[in-house]
């Protein structure tokens, strides 16, 4: 009786020991289909109460899928895809009683997408605002007003930013995703150091070619 325990408990052993060999992590660069141009255009809201717009274009650098073991292994494997993506971006708000603003923020991200489409992604930015403030005039020292041409400041940015959101091409011919996104950015030189705000993003993207996951 004990031989035949031995036995069973051998060809169990033995199996689970294949099946894990079957179930490995593999890691491979996709090369096919990194030309994939998308657009996405966004509602951008500066400290999260002033309304602005906010377009751009995305283009995935480079893209690597792993698969590997779902836990438990009986469901087999699941694919996770980790790109490299860079946006040009244009952003345009308004600030009642202060000023308008004109945002160029190029971004590069780093995105994984799960299985089922959802994904999330950190970002990083570096541009370039421009703001126009409403009528402005000065006093020379003579007392005379003059009034200023096309007043506003420019200031170089830098910013940082977390996206969540769900892509549905990746399990249908669907080539649209939503996403939020808040962020983190600053502006500098700002009087003699910089200064700091917090914008939130909620938006779409279209991606002009078909299904951009599936072989």
């Amino acid at each position: 009786m004990k031989y035949i325990i031995i036995v069973l408990i051998l060809f169990i052993c033995s199996s689970g020991f294949s099946q894990t060999v079957k179930l490995t992590k593999k890691t491979y660069i996709d090369t096919s289909r990194i030309e994939k141009l998308s657009a996405r255009i966004a509602y951008y809201g500066v400290n999260s109460f002033h309304p602005g717009l906010k377009i751009g274009v995305e283009y995935p650098i480079k893209r690597k899928i792993v698969e590997k073991p779902r836990i438990p292994r009986r469901k087999g494997m699941k694919t996770v895809r980790k790109e490299w993506i860079f946006s040009a971006n244009l952003t345009g708000y308004y600030h009642k009683n202060n000023h308008t603003g004109f945002w160029l923020n190029p971004e590069l991200s780093r995105r994984r997408t799960g299985r089922r489409g959802g994904f999330k992604e950190f970002s990083y930015g570096f541009g370039y605002l421009k703001t126009f403030q409403p009528k402005t005039y000065i006093v020379d020292d003579e007392g005379n007003v003059e009034k200023v041409f096309i007043p506003g400041h420019g200031f170089f940015t830098a910013s940082l930013g977390v996206a969540y959101g769900k892509d549905y091409s990746v399990r249908t011919t669907q080539p649209i995703c939503w996403y939020i996104k808040p962020s983190y950015y600053l502006i500098f030189p700002y009087n003699t150091l910089f200064n700091m705000g917090f914008g939130f993003e909620i938006g779409i993207t279209y991606k002009f070619l078909k299904n951009s996951f599936n072989k």
